[in-house]
């Protein structure tokens, strides 16, 4: 089934891996579903490998270490 669509996506490296990937942190980044929601749904054990899918914002991530480790 992946390979019928490998001409749309020619610049990614694209398998079933990557697309589990991408499924799981489009529903915490994307949709804000749940992390322990999240969990469930993608089978995993341990809470952590969850989290690791889990992004934060490059601005926001400045926003935070300008606050509490202010360069003045």
């Amino acid at each position: 089934m992946v390979h019928n669509i490998y001409p749309f996506f020619a610049d990614r490296n694209l398998n079933l891996k990557t697309i589990r990937q991408s499924v799981i942190a489009n529903w915490l980044n994307e949709k804000h579903i749940p992390m322990e929601q999240v969990q469930l749904m993608a089978g995993h054990r341990w809470i952590s490998a969850t989290a690791r899918y889990c992004f934060t914002p490059i601005d926001e991530q400045q926003e935070l270490i300008n606050k509490f480790h202010p360069l003045q």
